[in-house]
Protein backbone atom coordinates (compact mmCIF):
# COMPACT_ATOMS: atom_id res chain seq x y z
CA UNK A 1 0.00 0.00 0.00
CA UNK A 2 1.12 3.66 -0.32
CA UNK A 3 -0.07 7.18 0.97
CA UNK A 4 1.92 10.22 0.46
CA UNK A 5 5.25 8.75 -0.16
CA UNK A 6 5.43 6.38 2.35
CA UNK A 7 4.70 2.72 1.46
CA UNK A 8 4.29 -0.48 3.27
CA UNK A 9 3.70 -4.25 3.04
CA UNK A 10 3.89 -7.56 4.78
CA UNK A 11 5.93 -10.37 3.54
CA UNK A 12 6.38 -14.05 3.79
CA UNK A 13 9.28 -15.98 3.35
CA UNK A 14 11.13 -13.05 1.19
CA UNK A 15 7.84 -12.51 -0.73
CA UNK A 16 5.25 -9.69 -1.02
CA UNK A 17 1.50 -11.00 0.56
CA UNK A 18 -1.25 -10.37 -1.73
CA UNK A 19 -2.95 -7.41 -0.92
CA UNK A 20 -6.90 -7.87 -1.04
CA UNK A 21 -9.81 -4.52 -0.80
CA UNK A 22 -7.40 -1.81 -0.12
CA UNK A 23 -9.11 1.00 1.19
CA UNK A 24 -7.86 4.87 1.93
CA UNK A 25 -9.58 6.92 4.21
CA UNK A 26 -8.69 10.59 3.77
CA UNK A 27 -5.13 9.74 2.40
CA UNK A 28 -3.83 9.60 5.81
CA UNK A 29 -5.14 6.06 6.33
CA UNK A 30 -5.01 2.74 4.32
CA UNK A 31 -6.13 -0.75 5.35
CA UNK A 32 -6.03 -4.17 3.36
CA UNK A 33 -6.69 -7.99 3.79
CA UNK A 34 -3.89 -9.94 3.45
CA UNK A 35 -3.74 -14.14 4.11
CA UNK A 36 -2.07 -15.61 6.74
CA UNK A 37 -0.74 -19.08 7.33
CA UNK A 38 -0.22 -20.94 10.93
CA UNK A 39 3.21 -21.51 11.97
CA UNK A 40 4.72 -18.68 9.12
CA UNK A 41 7.59 -16.09 10.31
CA UNK A 42 6.79 -13.16 9.25
CA UNK A 43 8.35 -9.23 7.80
CA UNK A 44 6.84 -5.84 8.25
CA UNK A 45 8.06 -3.38 6.02
CA UNK A 46 7.79 0.08 5.24
CA UNK A 47 9.38 2.97 2.88
CA UNK A 48 10.25 6.15 2.82
CA UNK A 49 10.43 7.85 -0.68
CA UNK A 50 10.31 11.35 0.67
CA UNK A 51 13.15 11.36 3.38
CA UNK A 52 12.04 15.03 4.36
CA UNK A 53 12.42 14.65 8.12
CA UNK A 54 13.37 12.52 10.57
CA UNK A 55 10.35 9.56 10.97
CA UNK A 56 9.69 6.35 13.13
CA UNK A 57 7.48 3.79 12.12
CA UNK A 58 6.14 2.07 15.31
CA UNK A 59 4.72 -1.60 14.62
CA UNK A 60 1.97 -2.61 16.44
CA UNK A 61 0.84 -6.22 16.01
CA UNK A 62 -2.89 -7.25 17.76
CA UNK A 63 -2.57 -3.89 19.07
CA UNK A 64 0.75 -4.71 21.12
CA UNK A 65 3.45 -1.95 20.42
CA UNK A 66 6.51 -3.58 19.09
CA UNK A 67 9.17 -0.91 18.84
CA UNK A 68 9.91 0.77 15.67
CA UNK A 69 12.59 2.32 13.34
CA UNK A 70 13.62 5.44 12.56
CA UNK A 71 15.03 7.07 9.13
CA UNK A 72 16.71 10.26 8.74
CA UNK A 73 16.49 12.75 6.42
CA UNK A 74 18.42 12.97 3.31
CA UNK A 75 21.28 15.11 3.82
CA UNK A 76 21.28 18.18 1.86
CA UNK A 77 22.95 18.35 -1.56
CA UNK A 78 23.16 14.69 -1.92
CA UNK A 79 20.54 12.88 -3.98
CA UNK A 80 17.67 11.46 -2.88
CA UNK A 81 17.15 7.80 -2.24
CA UNK A 82 14.31 6.06 -0.98
CA UNK A 83 15.15 3.76 2.77
CA UNK A 84 13.24 0.50 3.10
CA UNK A 85 12.99 -0.69 6.45
CA UNK A 86 12.27 -4.14 7.79
CA UNK A 87 11.22 -5.61 10.91
CA UNK A 88 10.50 -9.35 11.62
CA UNK A 89 11.84 -9.59 14.86
CA UNK A 90 11.57 -7.90 18.45
CA UNK A 91 14.79 -7.91 21.11
CA UNK A 92 14.27 -10.13 23.98
CA UNK A 93 17.62 -9.32 25.74
CA UNK A 94 20.95 -7.27 24.15
CA UNK A 95 21.73 -10.41 22.68
CA UNK A 96 18.70 -12.46 21.71
CA UNK A 97 15.70 -11.65 20.16
CA UNK A 98 12.57 -13.09 18.54
CA UNK A 99 10.61 -13.66 15.65
CA UNK A 100 6.98 -12.52 14.60
CA UNK A 101 4.88 -15.73 13.96
CA UNK A 102 1.75 -16.23 13.04
CA UNK A 103 -0.23 -18.81 15.20
CA UNK A 104 -3.71 -20.10 15.09
CA UNK A 105 -5.76 -19.16 17.84
CA UNK A 106 -7.12 -20.63 20.83
CA UNK A 107 -11.46 -20.72 21.45
CA UNK A 108 -12.35 -21.06 24.77
CA UNK A 109 -15.60 -20.97 27.07
CA UNK A 110 -13.52 -19.90 30.30
CA UNK A 111 -15.49 -16.41 30.89
CA UNK A 112 -12.41 -14.78 32.67
CA UNK A 113 -11.54 -14.34 29.20
CA UNK A 114 -14.36 -12.17 28.41
CA UNK A 115 -12.40 -9.74 30.10
CA UNK A 116 -8.87 -10.46 28.72
CA UNK A 117 -6.17 -7.45 28.73
CA UNK A 118 -6.07 -8.01 25.26
CA UNK A 119 -8.61 -5.71 23.10
CA UNK A 120 -10.41 -8.54 20.94
CA UNK A 121 -11.09 -5.16 18.66
CA UNK A 122 -7.15 -5.25 17.91
CA UNK A 123 -7.04 -9.15 16.68
CA UNK A 124 -5.91 -9.81 13.89
CA UNK A 125 -3.93 -6.62 12.83
CA UNK A 126 -0.96 -5.81 12.21
CA UNK A 127 -0.27 -1.86 11.73
CA UNK A 128 2.67 0.62 10.86
CA UNK A 129 2.18 3.93 12.16
CA UNK A 130 4.75 6.59 10.65
CA UNK A 131 5.13 9.67 12.64
CA UNK A 132 7.31 12.57 12.82
CA UNK A 133 9.81 12.59 15.33
CA UNK A 134 13.00 14.58 16.96
CA UNK A 135 15.78 12.51 18.71
CA UNK A 136 15.91 12.79 22.35
CA UNK A 137 18.75 10.81 23.14
CA UNK A 138 21.74 8.60 21.47
CA UNK A 139 20.67 5.57 23.22
CA UNK A 140 17.87 4.41 25.35
CA UNK A 141 17.56 1.24 27.58
CA UNK A 142 16.41 -1.96 26.13
CA UNK A 143 13.02 -2.71 26.43
CA UNK A 144 11.81 -6.37 25.99
CA UNK A 145 8.54 -6.55 23.77
CA UNK A 146 6.61 -9.79 25.64
CA UNK A 147 3.55 -11.43 24.43
CA UNK A 148 0.60 -13.05 26.08
CA UNK A 149 1.83 -17.11 26.45
CA UNK A 150 -1.65 -18.02 26.54
CA UNK A 151 -3.43 -16.27 23.89
CA UNK A 152 -7.00 -16.96 23.74
CA UNK A 153 -10.22 -16.03 22.77
CA UNK A 154 -13.89 -16.44 24.43
CA UNK A 155 -16.00 -18.64 22.11
CA UNK A 156 -18.71 -16.51 22.07
CA UNK A 157 -16.27 -13.54 20.92
CA UNK A 158 -18.34 -12.09 18.26
CA UNK A 159 -14.46 -11.49 16.03
CA UNK A 160 -14.28 -14.90 13.95
CA UNK A 161 -10.66 -15.33 14.12
CA UNK A 162 -8.19 -18.23 13.03
CA UNK A 163 -4.28 -17.07 13.92
CA UNK A 164 -3.00 -14.58 15.67
CA UNK A 165 0.36 -13.36 16.36
CA UNK A 166 3.13 -14.42 18.65
CA UNK A 167 7.17 -14.99 19.38
CA UNK A 168 9.13 -17.74 18.12
CA UNK A 169 12.11 -19.01 19.84
CA UNK A 170 14.82 -16.66 20.94
CA UNK A 171 17.52 -16.28 18.48
CA UNK A 172 20.95 -14.93 18.64
CA UNK A 173 21.16 -11.53 17.70
CA UNK A 174 23.26 -8.71 19.13
CA UNK A 175 21.17 -5.67 19.51
CA UNK A 176 22.19 -2.72 16.78
CA UNK A 177 22.84 0.87 18.43
CA UNK A 178 19.25 2.75 19.86
CA UNK A 179 18.13 5.80 19.69
CA UNK A 180 15.47 7.04 22.25
CA UNK A 181 12.73 10.16 20.41
CA UNK A 182 9.85 11.83 20.73
CA UNK A 183 6.88 12.16 18.70
CA UNK A 184 6.02 15.75 17.49
CA UNK A 185 3.00 15.93 16.52
CA UNK A 186 -0.63 14.44 17.93
CA UNK A 187 -1.32 12.12 15.66
CA UNK A 188 0.77 9.72 12.91
CA UNK A 189 1.40 11.06 9.00
CA UNK A 190 -0.19 8.21 7.87
CA UNK A 191 -0.99 4.78 8.96
CA UNK A 192 -1.25 1.01 7.33
CA UNK A 193 -3.03 -1.38 8.68
CA UNK A 194 -3.20 -5.25 7.60
CA UNK A 195 -5.93 -7.30 8.45
CA UNK A 196 -4.82 -11.46 8.35
CA UNK A 197 -7.23 -14.16 8.41
CA UNK A 198 -6.48 -17.27 7.22
CA UNK A 199 -6.74 -18.11 3.12
CA UNK A 200 -10.03 -20.06 3.69
CA UNK A 201 -11.69 -17.59 5.97
CA UNK A 202 -10.85 -14.68 3.34
CA UNK A 203 -12.61 -17.00 0.87
CA UNK A 204 -15.56 -17.66 2.49
CA UNK A 205 -15.96 -14.09 3.48
CA UNK A 206 -15.96 -13.07 0.14
CA UNK A 207 -12.87 -10.91 0.14
CA UNK A 208 -11.02 -12.95 -2.07
CA UNK A 209 -11.98 -12.99 -5.41
CA UNK A 210 -14.12 -15.62 -6.47
CA UNK A 211 -13.40 -18.65 -9.10
CA UNK A 212 -15.70 -16.88 -11.56
CA UNK A 213 -12.24 -16.47 -13.21
CA UNK A 214 -10.93 -19.76 -12.23
CA UNK A 215 -13.96 -21.47 -14.35
CA UNK A 216 -13.38 -19.15 -17.15
CA UNK A 217 -10.11 -20.60 -17.16
CA UNK A 218 -10.89 -23.84 -16.95
CA UNK A 219 -13.87 -23.79 -19.70
CA UNK A 220 -11.18 -22.03 -22.18
CA UNK A 221 -8.45 -24.47 -21.14
CA UNK A 222 -11.36 -27.46 -21.94
CA UNK A 223 -12.55 -25.88 -24.98
CA UNK A 224 -8.54 -25.94 -26.13
CA UNK A 225 -8.25 -29.32 -25.37
CA UNK A 226 -11.58 -30.30 -27.75
CA UNK A 227 -9.74 -29.17 -30.17
CA UNK A 228 -6.72 -31.22 -30.01
CA UNK A 229 -8.19 -33.91 -31.32
CA UNK A 230 -10.31 -32.60 -33.92
CA UNK A 231 -7.04 -31.43 -35.18
CA UNK A 232 -5.46 -35.26 -34.43
CA UNK A 233 -9.01 -36.54 -36.41
CA UNK A 234 -8.12 -34.22 -39.67
CA UNK A 235 -4.47 -35.59 -39.58
CA UNK A 236 -6.04 -38.88 -39.19
CA UNK A 237 -8.17 -38.11 -42.17
CA UNK A 238 -5.50 -37.18 -44.38
CA UNK A 239 -3.33 -40.56 -43.39
CA UNK A 240 -6.55 -42.14 -44.75
CA UNK A 241 -7.19 -40.06 -47.82
CA UNK A 242 -3.29 -40.86 -49.19
CA UNK A 243 -3.95 -44.23 -48.80
CA UNK A 244 -7.30 -44.63 -50.43
CA UNK A 245 -5.76 -42.47 -53.48
CA UNK A 246 -2.65 -45.07 -53.21
CA UNK A 247 -5.64 -48.11 -53.72
CA UNK A 248 -7.29 -45.99 -56.30
CA UNK A 249 -4.09 -45.41 -58.58
CA UNK A 250 -3.37 -49.36 -57.95
CA UNK A 251 -6.61 -50.21 -59.64
CA UNK A 252 -6.51 -47.77 -62.15
CA UNK A 253 -3.13 -49.43 -62.95
CA UNK A 254 -4.45 -52.51 -63.11
CA UNK A 255 -7.48 -51.76 -65.12
CA UNK A 256 -4.89 -49.65 -67.92
CA UNK A 257 -3.34 -53.25 -67.80
CA UNK A 258 -6.26 -55.53 -68.47
CA UNK A 259 -7.15 -52.59 -71.23
CA UNK A 260 -3.78 -53.25 -73.01
CA UNK A 261 -4.21 -57.03 -73.01
CA UNK A 262 -8.27 -57.48 -74.48
CA UNK A 263 -7.54 -61.06 -75.51
CA UNK A 264 -8.05 -62.34 -71.23
CA UNK A 265 -10.86 -60.52 -71.39
CA UNK A 266 -13.89 -62.95 -71.96
CA UNK A 267 -17.16 -62.24 -71.98
CA UNK A 268 -19.84 -64.14 -70.88
CA UNK A 269 -23.42 -64.03 -72.36
CA UNK A 270 -27.12 -65.30 -70.49
CA UNK A 271 -28.49 -68.97 -72.51
CA UNK A 272 -31.54 -67.38 -72.89
CA UNK A 273 -30.91 -64.67 -74.17
CA UNK A 274 -32.44 -63.96 -77.54
CA UNK A 275 -30.47 -62.08 -80.40
CA UNK A 276 -32.42 -61.23 -83.91
CA UNK A 277 -31.32 -61.76 -87.47
CA UNK A 278 -30.84 -58.18 -90.07
CA UNK A 279 -33.58 -57.84 -91.84
CA UNK A 280 -35.79 -59.87 -89.19
CA UNK A 281 -39.18 -57.61 -88.28
CA UNK A 282 -40.74 -57.72 -84.77
CA UNK A 283 -44.15 -56.67 -84.29
CA UNK A 284 -44.86 -54.68 -81.55
CA UNK A 285 -48.64 -54.18 -81.93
Amino acid sequence: MDLQGYSAWISVDGATLKEYNVEVSNGKSATCWIASEAGKRFTVNWRDSNRSSMISGLVKLDGIPCGGHTVSPALPGMPLMPVTVQKSTVPTSIMTEKPFLFSPLELTDDDSFLDQHVAVNNLGEISIEIWKVSMVAAASPLHAITFPEDQKVHERSKKALAHCVKLGEDIFAPQQQRVRVQQTDVAPLVTFTFKYRSFEMLKANGIVPTAAGNKRSAATQSAAEDVKPEIIEIEDDAEEIKALEARLNNLKSRRSNSKGNPSKRVKREPANQSSFVPGEVIDLT
